[in-house]
């Protein structure tokens, strides 16, 4: 047993680079990725709200216009009813007379009979045009016949009348006396 060397040389410790190790690397690198990350999104934040500022900005004076565009269509559905208004005055010899249409609701109520029903009621200058529905003739009869002698109401024409199986429907022109 001459040549037979039992000690064996120690051999040096790698065990940093060995593969038990490689569970740290790999978590060192992912915290750098996270502090690399974090420092990105440092710089970038400010630059997004920045961004969304302007954007906040843009918006509120998109909403400024459309807060103009909301006064123009009131102005204008001022215009409309001082449009309408106008047509409902009249002018003799220097002076405004006035011919509302309340007054002519008015006058058609005290011309209603019972069992009438209005169902719809059109007003232009001079003339109405009402839409009557009866239970009946006789109370559609009563009605015309009402209309004919009213003080307020002249030229009363049937323009037409149908019967449905709710009644008498029958539409009217009138003119409107001053």
């Amino acid at each position: 047993m001459t040549t037979i060397n039992l000690h064996q040389t120690q051999q040096e410790d790698n065990s940093f680079l060995k593969s038990g190790n490689k569970g740290m690397f790999f978590s060192l690198g992912i915290l750098a990725i996270i502090v690399l990350l974090l420092a990105a999104l440092k710089f970038y934040v400010p630059i997004v709200e920045g961004k969304n500022n302007a954007l906040a900005e843009t918006i509120l004076v998109e909403k400024g216009k459309i807060v103009n565009l909301k006064s123009l269509e009131m102005a204008m559905d001022t215009q409309n009813r001082l449009t309408e208004i106008k047509k409902n005055l009249e002018i003799e010899n220097e002076n405004v007379t006035r011919l509302e249409i309340t007054k002519v609701l008015d006058y058609l109520g005290e011309d209603m009979s019972s069992g009438m029903l209005v169902s719809e009621f059109e007003y232009d200058q001079e003339k109405a045009i009402v839409s009557f529905e009866a239970d009946n003739f006789n109370n559609l009869a009563l009605q015309i016949f009402n209309l004919k002698n009213s003080k307020y109401f002249d030229e009363i024409n049937i323009v037409d009348v149908a019967r449905s199986e709710e009644g008498v429907k029958c539409n009217i022109e009138m003119k409107i006396k001053k």
